[in-house]
């Protein structure tokens, strides 16, 4: 009788089931409840004032203080430059850069003065999502207010849920229009404010620029890769712009060796060599890169992005479980220590696995990824 509910169950967790559309009200409550639990599973990084003091757009929250430049750019002195001058800490301004030329965008709307920025994400990474929005760069916009979510389009619509779902759409944010932002923007874009304020009926695309990457800390590097790097086969690593010029591309790559010591390069995203994508160089380059971000990686959520699985080669995966581990926030070392312990465990079989899917390397886009 067991044996048949047992068998049962399965069958019902292998259906497979589409997106539903939820009303403004049902949707409404969803998302507060979303709010809800990450504030209570991350109540620590949003309070994290003992004394009070109120946080502002120029100020770094004690918990980021693991925020740093690259030792390469030590000796450089960037104060003069207008990057330095805009009135954010390094922290924000390099998640916010991170973030714009990747999920997010920054622009003036018609009808404003200043910039905001706007973000929609997928509630499939709904923790970094509030952890970018509540926590990082909660002076910039209304908190809770300013979020809601919205029913499955496009490609979600035509997806399936997974077993651990029930609903799946987007999160979508407006943060408020600042002058900070503005300043920003035109550094970004390369173009004056006023030049900008006259073109904000057109749309006005941020350029990557080594003038102003040389500012950023490792925040931006770990906030491209949360947004839109993937760790695909769990063995090859890239970052999934496909939309950003080719040649930008090559200037970020540049700007990976010079400043982190970090080889890429960029290479076309499927045959018909429309768009490219960052590639690491090799394994070596890729594992530099990821410990560059692991021990700043502030959500359980994302650490499947960290998570290297190499194929038939036991000693280099067991060297890796053991330092990630190590790299990770304390609070989330248990989880990988599992998570490795179980991969481990397992490994043989996965190895035909992954040698069975070595065609599937290049993806439609990061949300392709099967976790």
């Amino acid at each position: 009788m067991n044996n048949k509910k047992t068998q049962k169950n399965n069958m019902n967790n292998n259906i497979k089931r589409k997106p539903v559309l939820l009303s403004e009200q049902e949707r409404k409550e969803l998302k507060d409840r979303f709010c809800e639990t990450f504030k209570n599973k991350y109540s620590h990084l949003l309070n994290p004032y003992p004394f009070g003091v109120r946080p502002t757009r120029s100020s770094i929250k004690p918990a980021f203080a693991d925020a740093h430049n690259p030792l390469s750019l030590k000796n450089v002195d960037l104060k003069q430059k207008q990057m330095s001058k805009i009135l954010i800490d390094p922290l924000r301004k390099s998640v916010i850069c991170g973030t714009c030329i990747s999920d997010s965008s920054l622009s003036i709307n018609p009808g404003y003065r200043n910039a905001r920025i706007q973000n929609r994400h997928s509630t499939r990474q709904q923790e970094w999502f509030f952890w970018k929005w509540l926590v990082c760069l909660r002076p910039f916009n209304k908190g809770e207010s300013s979020i809601t979510l919205q029913n499955p389009d496009g490609k979600q619509l035509k997806s399936f849920l997974r077993s651990n779902e029930n609903f799946l759409g987007k999160l979508k944010i407006s943060s408020g229009a600042t002058e900070e932002l503005t300043n920003l923007f035109s550094v970004l874009a390369s173009k004056p404010v006023e030049l900008l304020y006259q073109q904000r009926n057109k749309k006005t695309r941020i350029i990557i620029s080594r003038s102003w990457l040389n500012h950023m800390t490792n925040y931006f590097l770990m906030t491209i890769w949360l947004d839109d790097g993937s760790l695909y086969n769990r063995n090859r690593g890239c970052i999934c712009w496909d939309s950003t010029p080719r040649q930008e591309q090559k200037v970020f790559v540049d700007y990976l060796k010079s400043v982190w010591n970090v080889n890429a390069y960029v290479g076309y995203a499927d045959k018909s060599k429309t768009s490219s994508r960052v590639y690491f160089k090799n394994t070596e380059d890729l594992l530099d890169f990821l410990r560059i971000i692991a021990p700043i990686i502030p959500i359980d959520e994302m650490l499947y992005k960290i998570q290297f699985v190499p194929v038939n080669n036991i000693d280099l995966l067991q060297r890796w479980a053991s330092e990630v581990t190590k790299l990770v926030k304390p609070e989330f070392r248990e989880s990988m220590a599992n998570f490795y312990s179980n991969i481990i465990e397992n490994y043989n079989e996965l190895n035909k696995k992954y040698s069975a899917d070595l065609t599937l390397t290049q993806f439609n886009s990061e949300d392709d990824i099967v976790q």
